[in-house]
């Protein structure tokens, strides 16, 4: 919360306070009286704010929110008798000399257990504004911390993608480098648009499901150059994905663990990716051929990309708005994700 912000607050309260006090005035037809009222009223109000501030600007933050307990009530009941009691005298002396009439005032004692209701009331109201703004500084400040470290920790998920895959492009890309150049020169570009993807559009907090298929498509092509069946891989999508938009490469690493996990000796369709745009969610399914010795239920096996890693990523960007399945069908290996998608507001 800004000091402007909190200076307006105080201003708005303050004026409030006052036009209530004064508000019994527009009753009033004697000028006489309607004076007094007002610069009774005035004398009181200033000497409630010296107690508000007192107590909000210097003992709640030193005493209350510091948890001394036992050094604040003590100041608190010399204040608020001797405060009380000067105040009383002082505002006696000065109805005398401001007012155009002297007031009928109550006996001492009475006007000074009035006086010292009004401290009460507003030392009250400074101790639990500063209390209500120091805990909405705080809980912003946290909400910071969490954020920034959120921010940190999505940074370190998404950069644990990259390394691996690169490393695997890179031999691939190398193994055709004299014996079919085109196919290279075809792989570098593909790799390109990954890159520029990944450094670009990656590094921001959103981008358009469209850009994201268009990231995996290249995958795909990149990773079929070392793949003799064409047949192999088999992606499908459905529904509209135009101005829809999602957490950047956060659906390649199922990709790529289907990839690096999946049989490669099967007739047909060895994996099958598909993504269905229905209303407001999206559903991935990735399923592949799997060894019947292998798991990979836990992910990370062999510098893979952690499925537990996947998870928090979506705990993280998608709380309570993604649901994960990851089950065995016999030798397939099959995730299904669901989430509730957003638009664009600029389009």
């Amino acid at each position: 919360m800004s000091k402007k912000v909190v200076i307006i607050a105080h201003l708005v309260f303050w004026f409030l306070t006052i036009s209530m006090n004064l508000l019994p005035i527009t009753t009033i037809s004697d000028i006489i009286k309607v004076q007094q009222w007002l610069y009774s009223t005035l004398i009181d109000t200033s000497f409630c704010i010296i107690s508000f501030y007192i107590f909000y600007s210097f003992i709640t933050p030193r005493l209350i929110l510091k948890k001394k307990a036992l050094l604040f009530v003590i100041f608190f009941i010399i204040y608020i008798t001797g405060f009380s009691y000067i105040t009383t005298v002082a505002s006696c002396q000065l109805y005398e000399y401001i007012l155009p009439e002297p007031l009928k005032l109550p006996v001492f004692s009475q006007f000074y257990i009035s006086i010292l209701s009004y401290h009460i009331t507003y030392i009250l109201l400074g101790i639990m504004a500063r209390i209500a703004i120091d805990w909405f500084v705080s809980s912003q400040k946290q909400k910071e911390i969490e954020k920034q470290n959120i921010a940190s920790e999505l940074a370190l998920l998404r950069s644990q993608i990259n390394p691996h895959f690169l490393f695997n492009t890179l031999n691939n890309l190398n193994s055709f480098v004299y014996r079919e150049p085109e196919t290279t020169y075809f792989g570098i570009n593909k790799l390109s648009d990954i890159l520029k993807y990944m450094i670009y559009d990656a590094s921001t907090d959103k981008v358009f499901l469209d850009n994201e298929i268009s990231y995996i498509n290249n995958f795909i092509a990149l990773q079929k150059l070392r793949i003799k069946d064409p047949d192999y891989i088999q992606f499908d999508i459905e529904g509209n994905t135009k101005d829809i938009l999602i957490s950047p490469m956060l659906l390649i690493p199922f990709v790529e663990n289907a990839f690096k996990h999946g049989r490669k000796n099967v007739d047909g369709i060895g994996i099958s990716i598909n993504l269905k745009k229905i209303e407001d969610n999206l559903i991935f399914i990735v399923s592949n051929y799997i060894l019947n010795s292998e798991s990979v239920t836990n992910g990370n096996k062999n510098g893979g990309f952690g499925l537990k890693n996947i998870k928090r990523r979506l705990d993280l960007l998608y709380p309570d708005e993604y649901s994960l399945e990851i089950f065995k069908e016999i030798d397939k290996f099959i995730v299904k994700l669901t989430l509730k998608l957003q638009k664009n507001k600029n389009i």
